[in-house]
């Protein structure tokens, strides 16, 4: 089997168009003059920067702050072009919190499910044999921890997701992997069968913490703790705005 490789630019306008209508930032991806117009464009958001770099072009915001009714937990601007030439293409890059139950909070699961899974089905291969599934959650989000909490984490179309006929692990790149069974077992986890590279393997999603629904996962490349719908209301959401691969990323989660 072939690695697919993402172009993240497409998937992340995939992954946005939910969000779109809610958070008009237009100086994403706009040419910069001069140093004024960048100055001037710093100086709207009324907010100290902690860092600057080159020139005081790049900057980056590591305290979380309010924005028209939202709270930004990190935001970093980058500008791309040679370092001769007067334009540069700017790059913001802004990490979002999402209360559950919020009207952006159900726009991202909302999105997650009529706009992404539909997408990423598309690149299974529909001679593999399709399983019964039963029960078994289809939809598995990444959990990260910030400053104490723990958030399912939004980044385009990273998680993991089950089909009938594969999964398919996607962070960055994707790659689907021919489903052959799936096991629960009575402490929660759940036990995959899947083909990688004409050979049978297998994983295990294992439940960590039955009240808040977090599993542990080490295969396919997705290593890290994952929850499914049915603990979604456990958890607000944190959102990326911005090519984190183009741009500043220097948000700190805990280890």
């Amino acid at each position: 089997m072939k690695k697919i490789i993402l172009i993240c630019t497409v998937l992340f306008a995939i992954g946005m168009v939910a969000c779109n209508n809610n958070g008009n930032n237009k100086h994403i991806n706009t040419s910069i003059d001069s140093l004024y117009e960048k100055t001037k464009i710093t100086n709207m958001s009324n907010i100290q920067h902690d860092t600057l770099w080159i020139d005081s072009l790049d900057w980056e915001i590591k305290e979380p702050f309010e924005e028209k009714g939202r709270k930004v937990l990190y935001r970093s601007c980058a500008h791309i072009g040679e370092s001769n030439d007067e334009k540069y293409i700017e790059e913001v890059v802004s990490y979002y919190l999402f209360p559950r139950n919020s009207r952006l909070y159900d726009s991202v699961i909302n999105g997650l499910h009529s706009e992404i899974r539909p997408h990423l089905e598309k690149f299974i291969d529909d001679t593999i044999q399709s399983i019964d599934l039963g029960d078994i959650p289809r939809n598995w989000y990444i959990i990260k921890r910030y400053r104490g909490n723990p958030y399912v984490f939004s980044e385009t179309s990273c998680g993991i997701y089950v089909y009938e006929k594969a999964i398919v692990a996607t962070f960055g790149d994707l790659w689907p992997y021919p489903i052959k069974g799936v096991e629960p077992l009575d402490n929660g986890s759940y036990y995959f069968i899947y083909i990688d590279d004409n050979t049978v393997d297998t994983a295990l999603m294992e439940m960590k913490d039955s009240t808040l629904g977090i599993y542990y996962y080490d295969a396919m490349g997705m290593k890290g703790y994952y929850t499914n719908d049915t603990y979604l209301n456990n958890y607000d959401i944190i959102f990326v705005e911005g090519s984190t691969l183009m741009g500043i990323n220097g948000i700190e989660f805990d280890k």
